[in-house]
This record gives structure tokens, sequence and C-alpha cells, in this order.
């Protein structure tokens, strides 16, 4: 996620400069390596390139396939089946792009899955809304996390949503082992924490805890309403 965010924002910030954004549909975008790197908050690296780049091929093998309304009135639906990022970059034949990343002239282009396309140039129906400036403002990767898992299930105008903590552990891979279940359990209950506390910066969602003997299980998550000034 951490990485998939940065090249998302650079991604939408380029496709808005399109007079037709329907014509970015096939472009692929320039994007800067390390402006990614330090909006990640990752020290710049050997390591941390050949990380990045890991984490990019990691994303284009994913799969997209939906079919979704993004209309009330005249019923229009899209489907597309297709990587959730496809890219290109150029690097010196004399070297090894992962093994020596540092000594390396890297140009990377991406193109995204349609469906974001789709989301910036039709969809007015059943969107959430995400604030860069909050996401960008939150300091660790699973806050970041927990912030964006909130934003998915809270809809504009909606009604609150309960979130129990059973819900959220799923968040992790599978586990069976009780120690590891146990200690994913303590460590949500300190984020949920950390998050209320935060709630005045959090300044697009209401969020309360739920309580069972004084001890977290869940919260209650609500998107405030946003005045247009």
């Amino acid at each position: 996620l951490r990485y998939y965010m940065q090249l998302l924002f650079q991604y939408v910030d380029s496709v808005k400069k399109v007079e037709d954004i329907s014509m970015a549909r096939y472009k692929f975008f320039p994007i800067n390596i390390n402006l990614v790197i330090d909006n990640s908050n990752v020290s710049r690296g050997g390591s941390c390139y050949k990380s990045f780049f890991k984490s990019l091929s990691k994303l284009a093998d994913v799969t997209l396939e939906y079919d979704k309304k993004i209309s009330p009135c005249n019923g229009y639906r899209h489907t597309q089946k297709e990587s959730l990022i496809s890219y290109k970059f150029t690097y010196r034949k004399n070297s090894n792009l992962l093994e020596n990343p540092t000594n390396v002239y890297k140009k990377l282009s991406i193109k995204m899955h349609p469906i974001v396309l789709d989301m910036l140039e039709k969809a007015e129906y059943n969107y959430s809304l995400f604030n860069k400036t909050i996401y960008d403002f939150l300091a660790s990767d699973k806050l970041k996390l927990l912030y964006y898992h909130f934003c998915l299930l809270t809809l504009p105008g909606s009604n609150p949503v309960t979130i129990y903590l059973e819900d959220l552990l799923l968040l992790w891979p599978k586990s069976d082992q009780p120690k590891t279940l146990r200690k994913r359990k303590k460590e949500m209950i300190e984020l949920l924490r950390t998050f209320i506390s935060l709630e005045s910066d959090v300044c697009d969602l209401n969020i309360k805890p739920i309580s069972d003997d004084g001890e977290i299980t869940g919260v209650v998550v609500q998107k405030r309403k946003i005045s247009l000034v």
C-alpha cells in the first residue's frame, strides 16, 4: 500500500493535466521515483530502490477484474480485466537494476488499471472520499492502512459503520498460531487507540470506540459531512 498510494497520487496528478481524460486510457505517465521514496517516509539508498522495484513487480502481477455500476441514472456499467499497474523503465545495459540500483539511470512510466480513470471521469455513484493530506499526515504504514480501510467502508452521507476487532484482524494474512493472534490483537487495539486520539486531525471521519469491560472491541466510523465554501 505504501508505494501504491504514492504511485496513484502521481498518476492522478498527471491524468488531471490531460485535456480529455479518456485519451489517457492507454498512455504511460512518467513517475518521479525519488518523490515516491521520500513521500513513503523511507530513507534513500540501494535497498529502498530494490524494495520499490520488487513491490512494483508484485503490483503488476495483480490482475483486477470488475463489473461496476458507476451511474445511478442511465445504468452505466464498465467491465475490465487488466493488471493493477503496467510499467516500463529504462536503465543502463551493463548494470543490474536490482543488484546495483544506485548506479543505474532509471526512467519509470506507469499506466494504471482503467478503473482509476473511470472513477476520475465518470463516477457519480457509490463512491468514497479519500483525503491525501490526512493520509500523508499519519506516521505509520499501519495507521495509513486503517485510514484507507475506513475510507473504503464509509460513504459520504451514509449511516455509521460498525467495525469489530475480529474484522480488522483479517487485514493480516491468515494465521492459526495463538501467540501470533494474541500479538496482532494487542497491536490492533493500540493502533485503534492511537487513531482515536488523532480524531481532531483526521477531520473527515467520526470514530468512536466500542468497549467491553474497558477493552476496545471495535469502532463505529462515519464519514463527516463536508461543507463546500
